[in-house]
């Protein structure tokens, strides 16, 4: 990777390097649910919140400003750096790591088996053919079927471990 091939986004006359985020929803049935409806935005802000604040950490190693940009949110900007004109290889090197690395995390959390596995985990049944929610066959949510919890920390870390083997 060069200097060149680092996308750039320019705000309030500021320009910030950018990764495009934006990935294609998994085309999976929609239904009208509410329950659904929070699966999209748990993944979502598990993406914003959790997952692009400690990859940054972990690649420049330090907390650095994290935002997002467009008309859908469509780039993750990285404030607090040198403009890219400036950088050594190895700050490069390290920006098509957290590239990589988001690439990687985004296709694992846009497959439909995460989000069945995520719907599953917050204690919603569906039926992963067709995408139904389906009524539990006892009262209340339906939990502890041997899936992660998304707000457990050992499936944070899963995540995280999974971005940085590949």
């Amino acid at each position: 990777m060069k200097k060149a091939d680092i996308e750039t986004l320019e705000l309030a006359g500021k320009v910030y390097p950018a990764v495009r985020i934006r990935p294609d929803l998994p085309l999976l049935p929609r239904v009208e649910s509410e329950d659904i409806e929070k699966a999209w935005v748990f993944i979502e802000e598990s993406f914003w919140l959790e997952f692009v604040p400690q990859l940054v950490a972990d690649i420049f190693g330090d907390t650095l400003a994290t935002f997002s940009a467009g008309d859908e949110n469509e780039w993750l900007c990285i404030g607090d750096l040198a403009p890219v004109q400036v950088w050594p290889a190895l700050m490069v090197n390290k920006w098509r790591s957290l590239e990589s690395r988001i690439r990687i995390i985004l296709d694992d959390i846009t497959k439909p088996s995460y989000f069945f596995d995520t719907l599953e985990a917050l204690g919603i049944e569906v039926d992963r053919t067709t995408g139904q929610e389906v009524e539990p066959e006892e009262e209340g949510p339906v939990r502890g079927k041997g899936y992660i919890n998304p707000r457990d920390l050992t499936f944070r870390q899963y995540m995280m471990d999974r971005a940085v083997k590949k």
